[in-house]
């Protein structure tokens, strides 16, 4: 694991477990450390949102656990808790867009502000107003479209069509074309593999932390698909560029 990119410390891990321990009375040693470190980092959780699920576990979970067969609260269990609270911050997520922003820089900081809202932070500079069509400002006008790159123009023109704009992994559809059933039928949505590979390639996941263009890690692991959290972050950047 690169010690240059912790999302939370050793000694932060020392803090967390003191806080389990005055609530259970449980026994920490130098393993618990290593291996609550291990697991929150891999889940990318930081301290402040450990500690908050912590609080939740012991003030909503455990009173509800019978007596006899309570279950004190573990990394696996503090990361799922952390989970659900990214999911609830991205609920009502609206991209805060600048007017004058080219398209890379549009990526840059959809990025930025999809890292703070998972992290529980607010985008630096917020908005009154958002633009109707904030992508389509971009392209507009033939000399717009004729200073951008083609592959540039042809990837934002293509937003609109969201999954559809990449090639089906299930039935083969074309990009731009509708997803088919195996007797051949249209189908209304997209096949849910077409939707995760349209994450993947367009989102920054909020919930492993990879890049646009990286499959989804879960503990260390490839993850089958993308993560809840990315393909809501993927629909919610799509709803944003289209103006809906």
């Amino acid at each position: 694991m690169n010690l240059n990119n912790e999302t939370i410390t050793l000694p932060e891990i020392g803090e967390l477990l003191a806080l389990a321990a005055a609530r259970d009375q449980r026994t920490v040693g130098t393993a618990d450390n290593i291996a609550w470190w291990q697991d929150l980092n891999v889940a990318r959780v930081t301290l402040a949102d450990a500690k908050a699920a912590l609080a939740h576990y012991y003030a909503n979970v455990w009173p509800r656990q019978d007596p006899k067969h309570r279950f004190r609260a573990t990394a696996p269990a503090i990361i799922e808790i952390v989970l659900e609270i990214r999911a609830q911050r991205f609920a009502n997520f609206v991209y805060e867009p600048d007017p004058d922003e080219s398209g890379a820089e549009y990526v840059r900081r959809l990025r930025t502000q999809l890292t703070a809202v998972s992290n529980g932070c607010s985008p630096a500079h917020p908005a009154t107003e958002l633009p109707s069509r904030p992508v389509a400002a971009l392209v507009a006008g033939i000399a717009d479209a004729k200073a951008m790159p083609a592959e540039v123009f042809n990837l934002l023109a293509d937003r609109r069509f969201g999954p559809r704009s990449i090639r089906c992994p299930k039935c083969s559809a074309e990009p731009r074309a509708r997803c088919t059933t195996e007797g051949g039928k249209q189908m209304q949505a997209p096949h849910p593999m077409r939707i995760d590979a349209h994450a993947v390639q367009t989102a920054t996941c909020p919930e492993c932390h990879v890049a646009a263009g990286d499959g989804c890690r879960q503990m260390g692991q490839p993850y089958p698909g993308a993560h809840p959290g990315r393909v809501k972050a993927a629909a919610v950047a799509l709803r944003v560029e289209s103006g809906a």
